[in-house]
């Protein structure tokens, strides 16, 4: 009990010496003071913002949310004991009332509260008063001390639900008895104190209690309303769900139920196929007893051979045609990425092995580009200018130089399969147009109905890839064209180069002067590009969906999504690059979601810059070399 004494006296002590404070300490007190009367907010964080505010507006201070934190949690320490459940944040200038603060201190503070309340006399005036009673109560305390009573009545009203706890509490009302009605209570001879006459306070303690009790019913009422909205938001948000889920469920029923009806329809034509083939094989069957029967065996298995060649070739044939005939309107038929991206790769390498024996990589020679057209023509495309574009000859020698030989190279390589490969309706010449096929097109894209379109698309995919499998095309047109292309090459590269002659022999490769070995190996390369992308074209045409190269223009933005940077020498270039690009050695290959319509269209086309607007998915990026300027 004493060493508790010793402890209160202490505490006692130190809550009525006088504190020091600076003037940015009063003034922090004061925005206390200020939100407190004016926001009357629960929330820390709000009351935060509003002293900064406060600090700012009224007394010209500019001070973060964290140093005020740190400011008000000071003053905590200094003004409030930590025995006390009291906080700063309601406080304010309230603390300073039990403190033995000088009267010269105590104007010093009304009079900074006036500098920053002057516009506000209704707080001044309260918050001044208050300090004012405050004060009066306690000399009258230490002079006197007479007795008081109060009256401390506190109601918590706890309401919760099922997600967050909500609490009303109303305000302590304190009364304070003075000493002559103190004295008007008497003691019966019995030792017990008589109750006092009935007060006012009395009866504003019975209002409240039932303001009270009506608060908490209207809380309870309230709370239960917004239960039910909730439950009711809650059930209709539910309901929404399950029919947005059951109509999906039938669509896919109903895509389902197609597809089904379809396959049975290619089940039940390839049914009667083969119960044809059976019939032709029982016939060959019993040719063959009958062959054994007369001792014709060598004659009769050279001719079982050749039918099972011809039966293999119709299977294959047979699970081709059925592959396209199954596609309906919400199919599809595309090539795999890892294949495109393989053919692509393959180009890169056999166009960066054209300089394979050179000790110079950079040095070109820098002819008139008048007098070569097909090599302006190939630039043109690789910088992105259109063909009408008219360049300073001098300036583009510049920037041929910079970039060097092998880039060049490399880029006029990547036009060139652009514009005579992919860009070209070379195949159209191949399958060959008339009118009667024409009129057979447009009979077949009526007779069923909506989906017409889709059974000639289906035909045409068939037909054209029987073609491309053909071994006239694989072995006759493929190979010839190549050829073609990797001379028409040759001659069109040949006056970039410093050994080879500038105006070459038509129709011959141009060996550039180097030696037989040399120029063979690169006669070899250029006929292999040109094979690899005329195969990956006969992918992309038998495709349902619709294909286009980027070949990116000079100047185009860097994007790592979609492009690979190299040096100007084919090395890998290492660290971010943010910039834009100088030349584009390979197209990017996109890929378009919506399906292709109609007959095959045989041009896959090129372009300078990818259309944002489109719904394009990558199937290969692009190579260029990244601008240090």
């Amino acid at each position: 009990m004493p060493r508790r004494k010793k402890q209160g006296k202490k505490i006692q002590q130190k809550l009525h010496d006088p504190p020091t404070l600076s003037d940015l300490d009063i003034r922090v007190l004061i925005c206390i003071d200020y939100q407190v009367y004016h926001l009357k907010c629960k929330d820390k964080e709000a009351n935060l913002l509003a002293i900064v505010q406060c600090l700012k507006s009224k007394c010209s201070i500019d001070l973060s949310v964290e140093e005020v934190r740190l400011k008000l949690a000071e003053l905590q320490a200094t003004l409030i004991p930590k025995t006390h459940k009291r906080s700063i944040y309601t406080e304010g200038t309230k603390c300073l009332s039990k403190r033995r603060i000088p009267q010269s201190y105590r104007q010093h503070i009304e009079a900074v509260r006036a500098e920053v309340m002057g516009g506000d006399p209704e707080s001044l005036s309260d918050c001044s008063q208050e300090l004012a009673a405050e004060d009066t109560a306690r000399r009258s305390m230490s002079t006197d001390k007479p007795a008081q009573m109060v009256c401390m009545f506190t109601h918590e009203c706890n309401l919760t639900n099922s997600e967050q706890p909500h609490k009303n509490v109303l305000p302590s009302l304190s009364v304070e008895i003075p000493k002559q009605t103190q004295e008007a209570f008497s003691l019966d001879t019995d030792g017990s104190l008589s109750s006092p006459p009935p007060s006012p306070n009395a009866e504003l303690i019975s209002q409240l209690q039932q303001l009270r009790s009506e608060l908490s019913t209207m809380l309870q009422t309230v709370r239960k309303v917004e239960d039910a909205e909730h439950n009711a938001f809650s059930q209709t948000r539910s309901l929404i769900d399950r029919l947005l889920k059951s109509r999906l469920d039938i669509e896919q029923i109903v895509v389902q139920q197609q597809e089904t009806d379809a396959l049975n329809t290619s089940l039940f034509h390839h049914g009667q196929r083969l119960e044809a083939q059976c019939a032709k094989w029982d016939l060959k069957n019993r040719s063959l007893k009958f062959a054994l029967e007369e001792n014709k065996v060598p004659s009769a298995l050279y001719q079982q051979e050749r039918e099972i060649r011809w039966l293999k070739a119709s299977l294959e044939q047979a699970k081709r045609d059925l592959k396209f005939s199954r596609l309906s309107r919400h199919h599809n038929l595309r090539p795999e990425k890892s294949f495109i991206e393989n053919q692509m790769s393959l180009i890169d390498h056999k166009s960066k092995k054209t300089l394979c024996t050179y000790n110079d990589y950079y040095t070109l020679r820098m002819p008139d580009f008048d007098d070569h057209p097909d090599l302006r023509a190939l630039l043109y495309r690789s910088f992105g200018f259109a063909p009408n574009h008219s360049v300073d000859q001098q300036d583009l020698h510049a920037y041929l130089a910079r970039v060097g030989l092998q880039a060049v190279l490399c880029a006029v390589t990547a036009a060139a399969v652009c514009d005579w490969v992919f860009a070209s309706d070379f195949e159209s010449t191949i399958s060959g147009r008339s009118l009667m096929l024409d009129i057979y097109r447009q009979h077949i894209s009526r007779a069923d109905g909506d989906d017409g379109d889709i059974t000639l698309r289906n035909i045409d995919l068939a037909a054209n890839d029987t073609l491309f499998k053909t071994d006239y095309y694989k072995k006759q047109v493929i190979p010839h064209r190549a050829n073609t292309l990797a001379h028409l090459l040759s001659n069109t590269l040949a006056p970039l180069v410093p050994s080879a002659p500038e105006t070459p022999a038509a129709h011959e490769f141009n060996t550039w002067n180097e030696d037989e070995h040399t120029w063979h190996l690169r006669e070899y390369n250029f006929k292999e590009i040109f094979t690899i992308a005329l195969d990956m074209k006969t992918a992309l045409l038998t495709s349902t969906d619709q294909f286009e190269l980027i070949l990116y223009q000079h100047g185009s933005p860097y994007s790592e999504e979609d492009m690979v940077p190299e040096t100007s020498s084919g090395a890998p270039f290492f660290g971010s690059y943010t910039g834009r690009i100088q030349l584009c050695l390979l197209p990017a290959v996109y890929a378009y979601s919506a399906r292709r319509p109609g007959p095959v269209q045989y041009r896959v086309p090129v372009s300078w810059e990818r259309k944002e607007s489109d719904r394009m998915y990558l199937l290969s990026r692009a190579i260029v070399i990244p601008s240090l300027e």
